[in-house]
């Protein structure tokens, strides 16, 4: 087994802290965790060759995201929500 299969097939659990109290209680999980524990999905793994990307920036002013946006000719703006479904006897309420 190479270091690779290892890195990929370990769980990583959120780390123990001790508050000032004393007190233990686990530390929060990152977002690319939490995506992947609820998901099932890494979003971190390269689609490409399956290695671990890294974040390098995180952009939160909006005229920042829509320059970037606008220069890769991508909508800047989010797509119209769709009117609710009526049901199949033409009534109002969606059966799920």
């Amino acid at each position: 087994m190479n270091l690779l299969s290892r890195t990929q097939n370990r769980v990583s659990l959120p780390n123990k802290v001790v508050t000032s109290a004393g007190l233990s209680r686990l530390s929060n999980y990152s977002w690319a965790e939490l995506m992947r524990r609820v998901f099932a999905f890494d979003v971190l793994e390269c689609d490409r060759c399956g290695g671990r990307m890294r974040i390098i920036a995180a952009l939160h002013p909006p005229e920042a995201i829509r320059k970037i946006l606008d220069c890769l000719g991508l909508p800047v703006r989010a797509p119209p929500i769709a009117p609710a479904l009526r049901g199949l006897d033409g009534d109002e309420q969606v059966v799920f």
